[in-house]
């Protein structure tokens, strides 16, 4: 049993290992509370920002800038100090945020998101790597579990702040609430995160780094349009995919090519990691699809205000937290990693055909229960994969492995928020004028209002008002259960991850001290 004594890998005690960690989650809890607490309040922004069309790209965009940034800051982490970089992920989330906390319009909301994203590429991956910057694979477990409790912790807290703050002040709160968490965040990394591995300055791969922007850029653009705008068969949405599958070949030409390259290819020689990225792509794409629309469906079908909305998803959230909590400490008991993630899934396949079948009757209780099912599956996957690739290699690449797989799961995130985007706004189309009827539907002086707030819409009347209801939660069950395919796949990929021992050493050469 670890005690005060007892020195980590790194030779710290247990006691300094925890204030390193509490400084670096501090600043991962800034990124992931954003995502959550921009949920709840969407109906509301979309509401008085108006623009429906455009409101898919408030997610896209931050999950876009935060896929092509991750492994570029990962690298540049690798190069200059994780410590720096990480403090200047943190600069440029608080600037975003109070730009975004500004917006006059959509656009302009979806451009700052999108800048938002560049400094969540960071403060979701760095402190991963920090974690291998201070602990061999064997014991990092435990602590990877914490690190991914406390991205539960901020999923909870952030639909409930968001409710609270749309239900008292006003949506643009979501965005001022950083500030303070950022400043804190930065206090304690400068004071108590001290790396003294000596930072390589070598040259940054620029040339890999546009061509991964102009790879996942137009795919993506492609995948969102095909729904709302464009048909999938249409020269445009073609188009964009020849011309994201062109510069895909161009990157790894330059990467195989690049002395320091930001996604080196040989990851993917090595099994273990192939098969781990692999599957990070394919559960990212599903764990969006799950549980994006839930508050949704909370505030127009069960008719909950925001924050009830947020407080209801708190199943979700413990789920998640219990679950990375007592698998990362199974893992580092027993030395094993491969049965969690394969549990974790086959768990969040349970959660997800639940999810899948909510209709206009299901009350708010019935789908919080579903949603702390989905939440014990998520939990088990993100810290287990972690650790896998993190013990397939060599300390030198631990950063860039490390934001690899934050990197490959967060694109995964990005084709699913778009595919799922574009699922869910065309059933709405179809299902809102099948369901009222066309003679409803040309009585009504703005048609809009039907796919407005949640208020406008519970203000609409009968028959009007179930119809559309109807509309809102057939939508969302269909989208869910897109993931259910997706997910299978994903039981495969993760049953295929070789088995190796986890190492108990650690690289001496790079030891660690706090102050």
């Amino acid at each position: 049993m670890q005690t005060e004594e007892r020195l980590s890998g790194s030779g710290l005690k247990p006691r300094e290992i925890h204030v390193v960690m509490i400084a670096v989650m501090t600043g991962m809890f800034l990124a992931a509370i954003d995502g959550t607490i921009v949920s709840t309040a969407m109906p509301t922004i979309v509401g008085e920002l108006g623009n429906q069309s455009q409101a898919p790209w408030i997610t896209v965009g931050y999950l876009m800038t935060q896929c092509i940034s991750t492994p570029i800051i990962g690298k540049i982490s690798d190069l200059f100090g994780r410590k720096q970089v990480f403090q200047a992920t943190i600069v440029v989330f608080l600037a975003a945020s109070v730009l975004a906390s500004a917006a006059q319009n959509m656009p302009q909301l979806v451009l700052f998101r999108a800048l938002q994203g560049i400094g969540a590429g960071g403060l979701l991956s760095l402190p991963m790597a920090i974690v291998g910057d201070i602990l061999p694979p064997a014991e990092r477990a435990r602590y990877q579990g914490y690190i991914a409790a406390s991205f539960a912790f901020a999923t909870l807290l952030g639909p409930l702040a968001g409710g609270f703050f749309v239900d008292r002040f006003s949506w643009r709160w979501v965005f001022f609430i950083n500030l303070p968490i950022g400043l804190m965040s930065m206090v304690l990394v400068q004071k108590k995160l001290h790396i003294s591995r000596t930072p390589t300055r070598r040259s940054i791969d620029f040339a890999g780094a546009f061509a991964l922007s102009a790879a996942i850029s137009p795919v993506v653009l492609a995948l969102l349009w095909s729904g709302e705008t464009h048909g999938w068969d249409s020269s445009q949405t073609l188009g964009l995919f020849a011309l994201g599958a062109l510069a895909t070949l161009v990157f790894v030409r330059i990467e195989l090519r690049a002395t320091e390259p930001i996604l080196p290819m040989s990851m993917f020689s090595d099994r273990v990691l192939r098969t781990s990225l692999i599957g990070g792509f394919v559960i990212g794409i599903a764990m969006y699809s799950v549980a994006s629309w839930t508050t949704l469906f909370l505030q127009v079908v069960a008719n909950t205000s925001a924050t009830v909305s947020g407080l209801l998803t708190a199943p979700n959230a413990f789920g998640l937290t219990v679950a990375s909590i007592v698998s990362g400490r199974l893992i580092a008991k027993h030395r094993i990693y491969k049965p969690f993630p394969i549990i974790g899934v086959a768990i969040l396949g349970v959660g997800a055909v639940l999810l899948g079948t909510m209709n206009e009757n299901t009350g708010k209780w019935d789908v919080c229960l579903r949603l702390a099912v989905a939440g014990l599956g998520m939990g088990q996957i993100g810290p287990s994969l972690t650790i896998i690739v993190q013990n397939a290699v060599d300390y030198k690449d631990l950063g860039v492995a490390t934001a690899g797989l934050s990197f490959i799961r967060t694109l995964g995130g990005v084709f699913g928020s778009a595919v799922i985007g574009a699922v869910f706004q065309n059933r709405l189309n179809v299902l809102i004028p099948r369901y009222v009827g066309a003679e409803a539907m040309a009585t009504l002086p703005d048609p809009q209002s039907l796919r407005g707030k949640p208020s406008v819409i519970h203000a609409l009347p009968e028959p009007i008002q179930g119809q559309v209801i109807r509309a809102f939660a057939d939508a969302i069950s269909i989208s869910v259960r897109c993931a259910i395919p997706v997910l299978i796949v994903a039981l495969i990929v993760f049953a295929m991850i070789p088995k190796i021992p986890l190492r108990d050493t650690f690289d001496s050469s790079h030891a660690t001290s706090t102050e």
